[in-house]
C-alpha cells in the first residue's frame, strides 16, 4: 500500500514548508473576515470562499477597479463590488481558528461599521494614496480623485485628505453573529467622459461596532484599469510590510491551517 497525494494538496503541504522563508499572509483575491478577539476588539482577516480559508490576523487586502464603458456610464468610472466583509458563527470560528475561543463571534444582532481613516506614509498622512505603478513601489495621497464606498443610499467618499471620513452600518449581523456584505466601490475624478489615472490606490479602513474596540487599520489596495499584476503584487507586499505589517503569529496559524487541510486531504491508492 502506498499514500499518494491530490496535487492541489501536494501544492498545499509545499505552502507549508515554504512557511519558513515566505509570508503566506497575503489575502489575494479574498473577502474580509471580521471576528473579535477576548479583548472585546475587533479583528480582520482572511474569507477565502473559494478554498475554504478563513483565518484571522490579516490586514491587508486587494482589490480591482475595472474601468466602466463609457457607453454603460457616461461619467467615466472604475467600478467593482468586491472585496466583501464576512463574520462566522462561533462554531465556524472555533474550527478555522484553533484553539476553541481564541477568537470570537460578532454579536447578534448588531451592526457592522467602518471609517475611513488616514495614515501615514514617508511623513504623508491622507485617507487615500496613490502610485502610478512605476519604477519603485512610491505611494502619494491621492489628488483629484475620490474612492466611494456605497451600500444603497449609504456611501462615505476618501479624496486623499487628512481627515476621518465616517462610515456606515455595512449590515446587520443575524442571530448568530454572521454577515455577507459586498460593498460598492467607485474611483471617479469628477469629469464626465474622462477616467481616474490608472494605476494603484490604497484604502485605508477601520471597523467598528457598538460595544467593541475599533479594529487596528487595515488596507485594501486597489488596481484601477490595466494594471500589470505583478505591479500590483508589488504594491500589496509594499503595504503589507510597510503600512499593516501582519503580526509573526498569523503566518504561523496559517501555515498550521494549510498542514491540516493538507494532511486531511490525504488519499490511499493500492499498489
Amino acid at each position: 500500500m502506498k499514500t499518494s497525494l491530490k496535487p492541489s494538496v501536494a501544492y498545499l503541504l509545499f505552502t507549508v514548508v515554504a512557511c519558513g522563508s515566505v509570508n503566506v499572509a497575503k489575502a489575494e483575491h479574498a473577502d474580509l473576515l471580521i471576528a473579535q478577539d477576548t479583548n472585546e476588539k475587533l479583528v480582520t482577516g482572511i474569507a477565502d470562499i473559494d478554498n475554504s480559508l478563513w483565518v484571522v490576523g490579516a490586514r491587508s487586502f486587494e482589490g480591482e477597479l475595472p474601468a466602466v464603458p463609457l457607453a454603460s456610464d457616461p461619467a467615466g468610472i472604475h467600478f467593482e463590488a468586491d472585496p466583501g466583509f464576512n463574520a462566522r458563527s462561533q462554531a465556524d470560528l472555533d474550527a478555522d481558528n484553533p484553539p476553541l475561543g481564541s477568537f470570537l463571534a460578532l454579536p447578534g444582532l448588531a451592526d457592522l461599521k467602518f471609517a475611513i481613516v488616514p495614515l501615514s506614509i514617508d511623513g504623508n498622512a491622507a485617507n487615500l494614496f496613490y502610485w502610478d505603478g512605476l519604477g519603485a513601489v512610491n505611494f502619494q495621497p491621492a489628488v483629484g480623485v475620490t474612492l466611494t464606498i456605497s451600500v444603497g443610499s449609504s456611501s462615505s467618499t476618501a479624496n486623499g485628505a487628512n481627515s476621518v471620513v465616517p462610515g456606515f452600518n455595512l449590515e446587520t449581523t443575524d442571530s448568530g453573529g454572521v454577515i455577507h456584505r459586498h460593498p460598492d466601490y467607485v474611483l471617479d475624478n469628477g469629469v464626465a467622459g474622462t477616467y481616474a489615472p490608472e494605476g494603484i490606490y490604497l484604502l485605508p479602513l477601520v471597523a467598528k461596532m457598538d460595544g467593541l474596540a475599533d479594529s487596528l487599520p487595515f488596507a485594501i489596495t486597489f488596481a484601477a484599469g490595466e494594471v500589470d499584476e505583478q505591479v500590483h503584487g508589488a504594491a500589496v507586499a509594499w503595504v503589507e510590510a510597510h503600512v499593516v505589517p501582519e503580526p509573526s503569529a498569523f503566518v504561523l496559524a496559517v501555515c498550521a491551517l494549510v498542514a491540516v487541510v493538507g494532511i486531511r486531504g490525504l488519499t490511499r491508492s493500492e499498489s
